[in-house]
């Protein structure tokens, strides 16, 4: 039992003997890789490489990468996308949005202002748009100090129906229109 202990601690330990940080929870990248195929939603914390096949949707609070081999046919929703591969579906970012060489999107694309970064070679086949991520109004804030929690649900609400997509079946006849 003691060398399982021995072995937790030297795991524990860089080379120099100082104690390593463990990586934060949910943060660790998941992993789809070549050859594997998934069919629904996804919904992550941690960033997500994608170098598989996807058809669904996908939310990521962190980076969506896909990667040269990716095939995805999926509506996403994240911070931070950066594509290599084919997606088929509307891409929606908080942060910043980069089409490397490879990448090639059939859809419509939103981010914020100047945030939108296209690599010579890489292709979309649909709309950029831009727009400013909606700013939470906090009860009682400085901003707004007589809003109501039933006036923030409200406008909660109406923020979403701004941010309501069609789904990847509709993209493609969105597509087939240009």
């Amino acid at each position: 039992m003691s060398s399982f202990r021995t072995k937790i601690r030297f795991l524990e330990k860089d080379l120099f003997g100082k104690n390593k940080s463990l990586p934060a929870k949910g943060k660790a990248t998941t992993y789809i890789g070549h050859g594997m195929k998934i069919e629904g939603k996804i919904r992550c914390v941690g960033p997500i490489r994608i170098d598989g096949e996807v058809h669904g949707d996908i939310d990521c609070q962190n980076e969506v990468t896909v990667g040269p081999t990716g095939q995805i046919v999926a509506t996403i929703h994240a911070a931070r996308i950066v594509v290599n591969g084919r997606i088929e579906g509307n891409l929606f970012t908080t942060d910043q949005l980069e089409i490397l060489s490879g990448g090639y999107i059939i859809g419509n694309v939103s981010n914020p202002p100047g945030k939108l970064l296209i690599h010579q070679g890489a292709v979309i086949e649909g709309q950029c748009l831009t727009y400013e991520p909606p700013k939470k109004i906090v009860a009682g804030s400085e901003t707004n100090p007589k809003l109501s929690r039933r006036e923030q649900k409200a406008l909660d609400k109406q923020d979403k129906k701004l941010l309501d997509t069609p789904k990847p079946a509709e993209t493609s006849k969105i597509a087939d229109a240009y």
